[in-house]
């Protein structure tokens, strides 16, 4: 209290009735807790003892799409960002040796870009390709696991 106030004992409405708490009038939610006198044991969520991993199945080679380079394709997938532009090099180099085939006949292209509040970054993408072939490799990459992005260039 501010100096100069009496406390009061008890809480007083407007028209000097003393106040009574509804939230203690109110019962407790116990529902569903484990000290609650409702609860059951069958009532709890159950992690499985043994959790299967979900088999991504194999591509089957053919129906793969067959990826065609377009030297004047205006698309290409983003495989990569860098901070230092030296990372591409080596990016584009193990890329090339773990997709190869799916690589094959495109071109590097290193893209600066801006990215607010995280700074300048250097982009690696795979380039020369249409929209269709550009989706359909994003996908086959996406199927082994790295992550990729269609860019219109």
């Amino acid at each position: 209290p501010r100096p100069g106030r009496q406390q009061m004992s008890q809480p007083y409405s407007a028209q000097g009735v003393v106040a009574q708490s509804r939230v203690a009038q109110w019962p407790q939610q116990t529902y569903g807790r484990p000290d609650s006198p409702q609860w059951r044991p069958e009532d709890a969520v159950r992690a499985p003892k043994t959790v299967q991993p979900v088999a991504t199945p194999p591509l089957d080679p053919e129906a793969m799409p067959q990826i065609k380079a377009n030297p004047q394709g205006n698309y290409a997938v983003q495989l990569a960002s860098f901070k230092d532009p030296k990372n591409s090099d080596a990016s584009w180099a193990m890329m090339r040796q773990r997709y190869g085939s799916l690589l094959s006949g495109l071109r590097k292209e290193i893209r600066e870009t801006d990215l607010p509040g995280r700074g300048h970054y250097y982009q690696l993408f795979a380039a020369g390709l249409d929209e269709a072939d550009a989706q359909a490799l994003c996908h086959l990459i996406k199927h082994k696991g790295h992550w990729c992005s269609v860019a219109r260039l």
